[in-house]
């Protein structure tokens, strides 16, 4: 009889610590779950350049110190909660903020994490916000004319850009390269700048290369022409500033005078 006993004992014993492990083991993940606050960003995603307001769904509130973005190039600015249940010590809200996008941050997926004062762990979310690329915008067809529209090697010009829209990031060129363009500023009639022709500078056409921050490279080309400049030693070419008399009537001999510069001896 006890020997009867001892093997039904026995034949109980496998049975039920497999039954205990295996409810364990089921109940484990939901127990581990329940302890990480399934968040939400509403919008979850935005582009290069915007400023958004973001609703974190879920995210616990009470002692909330400070929200981040990883990697680089997200800042959270205005950070705020507002309690659905106060009188409870882990009271859920919805945490408000501002999210800046800046125009360098990379596109794709970015981990949140919320850290807090009161000793709670800190909560993390992967790919809670994904950044999508900025759509480049075209000018479309613009019309710029310089004014000069050429120069001799070894000058420097004021040279007006007329048509263009001026910016502080507008970046302005000349192609082929070799001449140096500085000191750009809005004009009456569009962006002047000043354009230094080395003396080195190969003659011929020059296309003018412009562009904005938020548009594709617009490209003019023949907008400029440098031809040979004054090598040393060379007389200067002369230059008629006035004539008199200014007019003449016809059948008349007249004796006309110029005035000017770099006149040469016949």
């Amino acid at each position: 009889m006890d020997l009867l006993r001892s093997a039904f004992k026995r034949s109980w014993t496998v049975p039920f610590l497999f039954a205990a492990f295996v409810t364990a083991f089921a109940l484990a993940p939901h127990a581990q779950s329940a302890s990480a606050p399934q968040v939400a960003l509403t919008p979850s995603q935005g582009q290069q350049g915007q400023s958004i307001t973001v609703a974190a769904q879920g995210l616990p509130c009470q002692g909330l110190a400070s929200l981040s973005f990883s990697p680089p190039g997200l800042q959270v600015t205005g950070l705020h909660c507002q309690q659905q249940a106060a009188t409870l010590a882990a009271a859920v809200s919805n945490p408000t903020f501002t999210l800046i996008i800046s125009q360098g941050a990379p596109a794709g997926p970015y981990t949140m994490t919320a850290t807090y004062s009161n000793g709670r762990p800190p909560v993390q979310k992967p790919s809670a916000f994904i950044v999508t690329s900025a759509p480049v915008k075209s000018l479309g067809a613009t019309i710029v004319i310089l004014n000069p529209n050429g120069g001799q090697q070894g000058q420097t010009l004021t040279v007006e850009a007329i048509g263009l829209r001026y910016s502080a990031a507008l970046a302005l060129a000349f192609d082929p390269p070799g001449l140096l363009v500085t000191g750009a500023r809005q004009s009456e009639r569009g962006v002047q700048f000043q354009l230094a022709i080395p003396q080195a500078a190969s003659p011929g056409p020059y296309a003018f290369v412009f562009r904005m921050p938020d548009s594709y490279p617009q490209r003019i080309p023949n907008a400029f022409t440098v031809t040979p400049g004054i090598k040393a030693g060379q007389p200067l070419p002369p230059s008629v500033e006035t004539a008199s008399p200014a007019s003449l009537e016809q059948g008349g001999t007249y004796t006309i005078e110029f005035t000017g510069h770099n006149f040469q001896p016949n």
